[in-house]
């Protein structure tokens, strides 16, 4: 069986799976219970569990997806270079010269992980509010690149996330001397803030993203009988 569920990881195998589990698995609702009644069933249910997780990097947290979107594409440029070498032809996606990940990224989403989630999303309402909901956004941040995004672009996104997730982190955690706490609200354009004065050039290429830190100090009467007040901090 553990044989079996490895080559239920196979693409070729993807869009036939997902029928027949839509089909013999899947309630229709999340109201409704989800009955394995035979032993395919059972088989089917397994495989499809590591097929998710095979296929899921779409739906993980934008900073993670990043990544292995940069190492996934790494591997596939590194087959194709090798298929060259060879005098073969080169697989799709796999062509660095040619490559359009901007549209490689949407398709993926769209025609392979999203019907998937779809099924899992009226199996557990978790992976509906979690799952499915990250991989709608993660979409919509590919549909705002440009066309002509590149695969060398992303490490500049991964590093200004990591950056704005560090100061983040920083600023949580500190206490100043006085015993007053501190803490962050960071405000993206696009992401629901409606306060954002400060604008900066993405590396990505995909536009300006403009970020703002606002450091609320706790209010403390001092002794001189004043209160501090908030203060606030702009990224350059």
């Amino acid at each position: 069986m553990l044989i079996q569920l490895v080559l239920g990881t196979d693409m070729a195998k993807h869009f036939e799976d997902v029928a027949l589990f839509k089909a013999n698995i899947m309630p229709q609702s999340l109201d409704e219970r989800m009955e394995i009644k035979t032993l395919g069933d059972k088989k089917m249910l397994m495989k499809m569990i590591i097929h998710t997780s095979d296929v899921s990097n779409p739906a993980k947290t934008r900073m993670t997806m990043l990544r292995w979107t940069d190492r996934v594409v790494d591997e596939f440029f590194g087959q194709g270079d090798k298929e060259k070498t060879l005098g073969l032809v080169v697989s799709p996606f796999m062509d660095r010269t040619t490559l359009a990940l901007k549209k490689m990224q949407l398709g993926f989403a769209d025609f392979v992980v999203s019907p998937l989630f779809h099924v899992w999303s009226n199996i557990s309402d978790q992976v509906q509010a979690d799952g499915y909901s990250t991989l709608l956004d993660n979409r919509e941040w590919w549909n705002q690149r440009e066309d002509n995004f590149k695969h060398s672009q992303i490490k500049g996104v991964v590093k200004d996330l990591q950056q704005d997730a560090n100061v983040a982190s920083g600023l949580l955690s500190h206490k100043t001397s006085g015993g007053s706490s501190r803490g962050l609200s960071m405000v993206r354009e696009g992401d629901g803030g409606t306060r954002a004065p400060v604008s900066q050039t993405d590396s990505d290429g995909g536009g300006s993203h403009k970020l703002e830190l606002v450091v609320k100090e706790t209010k403390e009467t001092n002794k001189g009988g004043g209160e501090e007040g908030p203060t606030t901090a702009t990224t350059p």
